[in-house]
């Protein structure tokens, strides 16, 4: 090859070949790539061209561009129609004339609120002003607004506290001498938003209500007098008296003398004194001998060493003929054990008699009871019939079977034993 990627190849000729086990021959052939061949010419390709691009204004004129890719590159020693052509192509796009929107300077400073604090709870208002720069032409944006209004002075008002009008002065602080006397005042409205603090609401003045009063004094009691009765109920005084005069509006000087009862008990003797005999009373039997009592009541009971009273009430023997006498028992027995458990049986209780009847009393009445008990059904076992007789063999030979049978003359009842078999087979012959 005179140009590219090419080989050379060399080769060798076996001169002696290996024998006994000796050392085997090398490679015969060897090979390498071309050197010093140049690149062979490759001429450039490329692909379709792309979509235009939007355009890059929309109006005034823009640019719009469309690219193509190399898909194979140029290489070796080429001719100019072998190289690569060009990968961008322009054109112009939008030749309109363009609209120009308006434009408008930078806002003046805010203008003097139309106040200084919201006074009835609403805001101010405060205007500012620009200019305008540059007018719209062909279709652009109209001007906006050169004037802007905005609130203020929305905070609250500064509130000064207010007071009420003082209230009257309390009653002085002592009763006597000097003191102190206060009046207060009450916050009508509290400050707000940096207003005016409250003043004092306490106030103090002196008092003086003159000179104090001196109270009585007066000493202890002195011992007790003698009883004003030497028995019954009397009286005993004692006395005490006055150490220091009261003075001014003192309290008047208490009592002087105390009073006190004595021998209340140690009462004057009196004789007791009784009413007259009641009637005659109900005599407490029918028969056999009672008693009957009669009372007097006491009118004045004794006091003292006075004479007691006498008797206040009287016994005496009644009715003494003989009492009939009715039978009296002795309490029933309990029941005895029924005499059947299933059944109708019967079981028995008694009672002895402990007083006879005698003199026309009450006579005796039956001794022993009797009453029915255990009337449970008693359990009824199955009765069966005998058996039959067994019946003839059902083969005379190689084996046969016979059966018997019987009747069940009473089911079983209430628990009884319960029916057997009715039904019997062997084997025969």
């Amino acid at each position: 090859m005179s140009c590219g990627t090419g080989s050379q190849v060399r080769v060798r000729e076996v001169v002696r070949d290996v024998e006994n086990g000796g050392v085997a021959c090398p490679t015969l052939m060897e090979q390498r790539g071309c050197v010093g061949l140049p690149q062979c010419p490759v001429a450039c390709e490329v692909g379709d061209w792309n979509s235009w691009t939007t355009c890059d204004r929309s109006c005034g004129s823009g640019d719009s561009t469309r690219t193509r890719a190399i898909t194979t590159a140029a290489s070796g020693d080429i001719s100019h129609e072998d190289a690569c052509p060009s990968l961008r192509e322009h054109q112009f796009c939008n030749a309109v004339t363009c609209s120009v929107d308006c434009e408008m300077g930078s806002w003046d400073a805010w203008g003097e609120c139309s106040q200084t604090c919201a006074t009835s709870g609403a805001a101010g208002t405060r205007q500012r002003f620009r200019s305008e720069t540059r007018p719209a032409v062909w279709g652009g944006v109209d001007c906006p607004a050169n004037t802007e209004s905005g609130t203020c002075g929305a905070g609250e008002c500064p509130v000064d506290c207010t007071v009420s009008a003082w209230d009257s002065f309390a009653a002085c602080s002592v009763s006597c001498g000097a003191g102190w006397r206060l009046r207060r005042r009450n916050i009508v409205q509290w400050p707000a938003s940096g207003g005016t603090a409250c003043p004092g609401l306490d106030e103090q003045a002196p008092c003086d209500l003159g000179e104090c009063p001196i109270d009585c004094v007066v000493s202890a009691f002195g011992g007790w007098g003698s009883c004003s009765t030497t028995c019954g109920a009397g009286s005993v005084t004692r006395t005490r008296t006055i150490t220091t005069h009261g003075a001014g509006n003192a309290y008047e000087c208490p009592n002087l003398e105390d009073t006190a009862a004595c021998n209340t008990e140690n009462p004057c003797p009196e004789d007791c004194t009784v009413g007259d005999w009641s009637t005659e009373g109900f005599c407490d039997q029918p028969c056999g001998g009672g008693f009957k009592t009669r009372v007097r009541q006491e009118v004045t009971s004794a006091v003292g060493t006075g004479a007691a009273c006498p008797v206040l009430s009287m016994i005496e023997e009644c009715n003494p003929n003989s009492c009939s006498v009715d039978c009296a028992y002795s309490p029933w027995s309990l029941w005895t054990t029924c005499s059947q458990t299933c059944g109708t049986g019967s079981s028995t209780r008694s009672r002895s008699i402990t007083v006879a009847a005698g003199d026309g009393g009450e006579p005796c009445q039956q001794i022993i009871e009797t009453e029915d008990c255990a009337e449970t059904m008693c359990p009824g076992d199955c009765v069966h019939s005998t058996w039959n007789m067994w019946s003839d063999c059902s083969a005379e030979c190689g084996g046969g079977s016979q059966t018997r049978n019987r009747a069940i003359t009473h089911e079983a009842a209430h628990g009884g034993v319960a029916c057997g078999a009715t039904f019997n087979e062997r084997v025969c012959n």
